[in-house]
């Protein structure tokens, strides 16, 4: 049962850490144009 559970945390945990991956680039494209665009 703590196997299992641990499993799925860690599968979670990974998922979540692929969003991060694919949000970040677009994150970080969005503050450059915005630093771009303030002044």
């Amino acid at each position: 049962a703590v196997y299992q559970i641990a499993l799925a945390v860690h599968r979670s945990v990974v998922a979540v850490y692929q969003i991060a991956l694919a949000v970040c680039p677009s994150a970080v494209a969005l503050y450059q144009i915005a630093l771009a665009v303030c002044p």
